[in-house]
């Protein structure tokens, strides 16, 4: 029987993650939508992670249209997403952190918004932030009525990225129009993929919001996200400016001129609030 839920792809890195990626593999097998795409990339693993792998691949055959596994050298989350979407074939495209978790619904209901809501070009559910020991729920979050309203590209360069990138998904279509035929991201080891992924869609096309709570974040004290390390910050500020010019290089060179200033202008006050924490 041909399967008339739209094609969803989902890429899934992850570096070392024996003690966490059951749980975010349990989650997609437990959606309630089965066009997926699961493409999961080893990013250079020296613990079990391709040995749990090995022990879901019937599972995700039996459950999902296609399970693709892509092992490579250590390089980054945006390196491994750049590795996985040479692959991507499905119309709409989520992206999602290895130690996190997915509601049932969370596909389902992102896909039905797009597929009612064609002016959109992407679109965002709540998230609930957990404990990760203890899977307590800490807190939830979700963006205002207020928010919003607001311009989400503008939202994303200025503010950060609302919640986090499994909350989102986006019609990979408009992306690759402005990434082009060899579908890369600019990127480095010390900054992340979701400025990539969602500028180029966020610029000329509107977000949608879903009220429900559909994403589970895990925080730990020695994720990514979490690092202390002063110098490690500041020198992330810079290259966050070098990674965002490159992100916006479809931009009209005035547009693109006034947007770099400002992110400089961001930048420079994050460089000087990390300062101002340094004990002296």
């Amino acid at each position: 029987m041909e399967n008339k839920e739209t094609k969803v792809s989902l890429i899934v890195p992850a570096y070392n993650g024996q003690e966490y990626i059951k749980r975010i593999f349990d989650s997609i097998l437990e959606q309630t939508y089965h066009n997926i795409q699961f493409i999961f990339v080893n990013d250079g693993s020296t613990d079990k992670t391709e040995k749990i792998v090995d022990e879901y691949r019937e599972r995700f055959g039996q459950m999902l249209a296609e399970f693709r596994y892509i092992c490579k050298e250590n390089g980054g989350a945006a390196s491994a997403i750049n590795a996985a979407l040479k692959y991507v074939d499905g119309k709409y495209l989520s992206w999602a952190d290895s130690d996190d978790a997915f509601h049932p619904d969370h596909i389902r209901l992102h896909a039905e918004y797009l597929d009612k809501h064609p002016e959109k070009g992407l679109v965002m559910c709540g998230v609930r932030y957990l404990d990760h020991k203890s899977g307590e729920v800490l807190r939830k979050g979700n963006l205002t009525l207020e928010e919003q309203e607001k311009n989400i590209f503008e939202r994303i360069l200025f503010q950060g990225v609302p919640c986090f990138s499994g909350v989102f998904m986006i019609r990979s279509g408009y992306l690759f129009e402005k990434l082009g035929e060899d579908r890369e991201i600019p990127y480095h080891p010390e900054v992340g993929q979701n400025y990539q992924l969602l500028l180029p869609v966020a610029y000329d096309h509107e977000c949608g919001y879903l009220e429900e709570y559909l994403y589970d974040y895990y925080m730990r004290e020695d994720s990514h996200s979490h690092v202390k390390d002063f110098k490690v910050r500041l020198q992330r500020t810079y290259e966050q400016e070098k990674i965002v010019s490159k992100i916006l290089s479809f931009l009209p060179a005035d547009r693109k001129e006034d947007v770099l200033h400002r992110v400089h202008l961001k930048c420079e006050k994050m460089r000087t609030d990390i300062l101002k924490e340094i004990p002296s």
